[in-house]
């Protein structure tokens, strides 16, 4: 099979000889680079060798007359003519117009564009100035003619070869079709098998590999990319073949990302390997794969989480009939868990996420601001032999092993781990490592170092509390598929966190809540950039401490514009799983607010005109009363 630069070559040749009776194919599978070869390697050569290179889509094309008027404006910008004067234009345009009708009157053109000649003569003179254009430039034009089996089914093949077929054989110029022939219709193939043998002297199926195509997608990229992307090839190959990815316009999509995401991560080109693997992972998984929007949504979530808490702790097993798998394992297992990449002392970090790079992916937007937050903490998540531990110890040497097991139980007993997650992962690994007599410490002894340092850092106010539905936790509480289940030291372990959680949790909502009731009142901008920012994503509660009376009197107070504004924003929060959650404290104060907000409007109500802010409120009680009809099902 002819590699990219053989085809080049091949059709450089046959452009130059004296062979004009056929014309050559390209085909290959959709996406694997038979357009961007005729554009950036194929026409490019062919230019330096002196031909003037046409591009023809028939994508969509229902006519012959659609082709011939497509090709008269591509020549006629690359013509000759447009070289000298616009009195030389008008008058070969008259020439040709006459050619068609001796009676027709010189044509009076005045300032017209381009475009404005080109229509004035279309439908009279047209095909005999494309015959007169194709007659002087016969010995330098190419034509090339993409998309074949794209084109509509309102034309036969039968009349789209006949076309093509009437350049070569009539015209002498040297042609070139791209197709897919894989995809023509089979109606169409059998029709374009006939005409082939008459049309097409050879046939070059396109099918580079990976490492062929990246090499020349790469080329149009400065030098400090393109060596970038040649230190980190290895992580790429495997990434798409990991995919088993056929269409390689998405490689041209993910290296435009990483381009634009390595001109702005400054100094820290270190860390390109991980932002090169979140950037393929979820192009592959978002725009190939076509996830569904629920499994796009945990992908955004996982976007914000960052290192490792994504899932329960994983231990080899053997000969165990695996639980099924849940979507983010899957994907995780699939781009991740692969990539133990060892350059020098760096280990690979498999668990970066940026929330910055998916969102410029989903919506095309870009925050740097939000992208060197996130820079940080991947560089901060960069694999370690600390990190090592939680993750997969038995990779670990017995040494290391020992020294970075006293360092955490060090670190628990110093009140340096505050984090709910991994006080709950250390927790687990722990006490399976006891029952594994893997550490010399028992059940009761790893129960009671757990038990205290969760005691004194809940004393000391240094517990970080999360609301525990969150996505970064909920996956560690779950212990249903977990082997230490049935442990009741550990489920005892694991009672006292979260009772200590949900306990330093609703002090810090409570404290939020009010925070917020007084945003409302006193900045109501700053009130919806809060919630727009840091609750709009997120399973945390707004609503359940809030006081209604003050809220409500609050939500009165605003000028219309920032009460649309709030209204348009709790239709984005009040979905389930989302802030409201499946919190019972947040379906109840909602009930309250409304019963409040229905009271005010019943007195306001008896005026025989409403205000704007009234119909608003009216809207708004809507809104609620949706919000909570839905989540009394949840």
């Amino acid at each position: 099979m002819p590699k990219p630069q053989q085809i080049k070559q091949a059709i450089i040749e046959y452009a130059g000889n004296d062979i004009s009776e056929y014309g050559v194919a390209i085909t290959g599978k959709w996406g694997c680079g038979k357009t961007y070869c005729w554009k950036k390697e194929i026409a490019p050569a062919l230019t330096k060798a002196g031909k003037k290179c046409v591009l023809i889509s028939l994508f969509g094309i229902k006519s012959t007359k659609e082709i011939e008027q497509k090709i008269l404006y591509e020549l006629l910008n690359i013509s000759e003519i447009l070289k000298g004067n616009k009195d030389n234009l008008i008058s070969f345009l008259n020439e040709s117009v006459k050619l068609a009708d001796a009676n027709t009157k010189e044509v009076s053109l005045g300032r017209s564009n381009l475009k404005t000649v080109f229509d004035a003569v279309a439908g009279l003179g047209s095909y005999y100035l494309l015959k007169k254009l194709l007659f002087d430039a016969k010995e330098t034009v190419v034509l090339c003619f993409d998309d074949l089996e794209r084109a509509s089914l309102n034309i036969s093949m039968a009349q789209i070869l006949g076309e093509i077929n009437k350049y070569i054989e009539q015209h002498n110029i040297k042609t070139v079709i791209i197709a897919n022939e894989a995809e023509i219709e089979e109606e169409r193939n059998e029709i374009y098998s006939a005409w082939k043998e008459k049309l097409i002297w050879h046939t070059y199926f396109l099918d580079p590999s990976i490492d062929e195509t990246l090499d020349i997608f790469i080329k149009p990229y400065d030098d400090d990319f393109q060596q970038e992307i040649e230190q980190n090839k290895v992580i790429i190959l495997d990434t798409v073949n990991q995919a088993n990815l056929s269409n390689y316009r998405t490689l041209q999509v993910c290296l435009q990302v990483c381009s634009k995401l390595f001109n702005e991560i400054g100094e820290k080109t270190h860390l390109f390997k991980d932002i090169i693997l979140i950037v393929f992972s979820l192009v592959i998984e978002i725009k190939v794969e076509k996830i569904t929007n629920d499994q796009v949504e945990l992908l955004r979530e996982w976007s914000k989480v960052g290192y490792d808490f994504t899932r329960n702790f994983v231990i080899p097993k053997n000969n165990a009939e695996e639980p099924p798998k849940s979507y983010l394992t899957s994907f995780i297992e699939k781009y991740y868990d692969s990539k133990q990449y060892y350059f020098s002392s760096y280990i690979f970090s498999r668990y970066s996420t940026s929330l910055a790079i998916f969102e410029y992916i989903t919506t095309g937007y870009f925050n740097p601001g939000k992208f060197k937050n996130d820079l940080d903490k991947i560089s901060n998540h960069q694999m370690t032999l600390k990190k090592l531990f939680l993750t997969t110890f038995w990779q670990l040497e017995q040494d290391d092993f020992d020294t970075i097991k006293k360092e955490y139980l060090d670190d628990l007993k110093n009140c340096k781990i505050t984090n709910i997650a991994e006080i709950l992962k250390l927790c687990q690994l722990f006490f399976y490592l006891s029952r594994e007599k893997i550490i010399p410490e028992s059940d009761a002894d790893i129960a009671r170092i757990f038990k205290r340092a969760n005691s004194k850092i809940f004393n000391q106010n240094l517990l970080q509390a999360v609301n525990l539905s969150d996505f970064a936790i909920s996956h560690i509480i779950d212990d249903s598929n977990n082997s230490l289940k049935d442990n009741s030291l550990y489920q005892q372990v694991k009672k006292q966190v979260i009772n200590l959680n949900n306990v330093q949790y609703d002090r810090a909502i409570k404290q939020k809540a009010i925070e917020l009731i007084n945003y409302l009142s006193s900045e109501p901008e700053k009130f919806l950039k809060t919630v727009r920012e840091k609750y709009q994503h997120s399973a945390e509660s707004i609503f359940a401490y809030m006081n209604a009376i003050k809220l409500e009197g609050a939500i009165w107070n605003l000028d219309n514009s920032n009460l649309y504004s709030f209204n348009y924003l709790f239709t984005k929060i009040s979905r389930p799983n989302r802030i409201l959650g499946n919190n019972r404290n947040d379906l109840e104060n909602l009930k309250r607010l409304n019963r409040l907000l229905k009271k005010r409007v019943q007195q306001e109500n008896k005026s025989p005109v409403l205000s704007i802010k009234l119909r608003m409120i009216k809207d708004l009680i809507a809104n609620i009363s949706a919000a909570i009809e839905e989540l009394e099902t949840v």
